[in-house]
């Protein structure tokens, strides 16, 4: 899944989010961690303050520290690093948007599936669409995607639950 957290510090009692694949070591922050499990990779993306980052299985002389506007990715084959990153585009969702630049219309369906809990099937034709804007999350996923409709030129239909969307 995904979480954003606000962490108070306290050097008494210090905060450790785990996951199956990395440990963050919380100072005193706001940061957003993605960890889903039928994803292959693993990212913390740091807003303010600062946090420390090492896999799971890894020792605890092995933390990389995080700077504000940096992002720790671990990949499915264990490769690590830190980059810079916009952190608004990570953390949109927060405030009730998604912000999507140069997205594939597939890339952009993934994440609101994630967000609203619903099955959207992109057909090939129109997966590889390019798609730039922020979206707004308030917004009912029907009413979502007819706006993404209106501008692509595409169309969306729902049955059983299950968004279809297509040429």
């Amino acid at each position: 899944g995904e979480i954003y957290l606000e962490v108070a510090h306290d050097a008494d009692a210090p905060f450790i989010v785990k996951s199956k694949n990395i440990n963050v070591r919380v100072t005193g922050t706001q940061f957003d961690v993605i960890a889903y499990s039928d994803e292959t990779v693993d990212k913390v993306i740091l807003e303010k303050g600062s946090v420390n980052v090492n896999q799971a299985l890894s020792d605890k002389d092995n933390m990389k520290k995080l700077q504000p506007g940096q992002m720790y990715y671990l990949s499915a084959d264990k490769e690590e690093y830190v980059q810079e990153v916009d952190v608004s585009k990570y953390i949109a969702w927060v405030n009730d948007f998604y912000d999507c630049n140069d997205e594939t219309l597939q890339h952009v369906a993934n994440e609101l599936e994630k967000f609203y809990g619903k099955q959207i099937e992109c057909s090939p034709s129109v997966a590889s669409l390019e798609c730039s804007g922020k979206l707004d999350l308030q917004k009912d996923l029907g009413l979502l995607l007819k706006d993404i409709t209106e501008v692509l030129d595409i169309r969306f239909y729902e049955k059983h639950g299950t968004y279809y969307i297509s040429k």
